[in-house]
């Protein structure tokens, strides 16, 4: 599965997928996921559970993606 068109909680299980994949441990690189994720939303951790099922906006695949190639 591709980072464009993925609900929330889909694209942090992919991200945390390429992070292991990358040789970071699999609930740091969780964690990591998560924390690009709402920082490219602009939300908290609440916001993070309450936004889980959302699909990702359109412009946040693109920066998502930036973030891990780094």
């Amino acid at each position: 599965m591709g980072l464009a068109q993925q609900r929330v909680v889909d694209w942090r299980r992919t991200a945390t997928a390429l992070l292991v994949n990358a040789g970071i441990e699999g609930d740091e690189a969780r964690l990591e996921a998560e924390v690009l994720l709402r920082h490219v939303l602009g939300i908290d951790r609440a916001g993070f559970v309450a936004r889980r099922s959302d699909e990702l906006p359109a412009d946040a695949p693109p920066r998502l993606a930036a973030l891990l190639q780094r």
